[in-house]
């Protein structure tokens, strides 16, 4: 053995690393799902757009943040009526 290398320090470091890039495999999965979700309870301007953004998203990280960003400008907005004030519309 290599009188300098200590094995139990080594495979603390390898335990951080996994803890580490499990959590951002997790978060992710949880912003894939999330934009999944809004994707599909959204309406947009053209119908084809609903078909692209759906592949965009399938681009782990880059495409569900592409969406998040970019697509909001592509939705059709609903408008909702808040019953303390009639006059005032909100989007949903």
């Amino acid at each position: 053995m290599n009188p300098g290398f200590d094995l139990s320090s080594a495979f603390q470091q390898l335990k951080g690393i996994s803890v580490a890039l499990s959590l951002t495999i997790f978060a992710a999965f949880i912003l894939w799902i999330f934009s999944l979700i809004d994707l599909l309870r959204s309406e947009f301007k053209r119908d084809i757009n609903k078909l692209v953004w759906f592949f965009t998203i399938t681009i782990p990280v880059l495409g569900p943040l592409l969406y998040i960003f970019i697509g909001d400008d592509q939705k059709i907005e609903k408008e909702v009526e808040d019953d303390d004030a009639p006059h005032r519309r909100r989007r949903t």
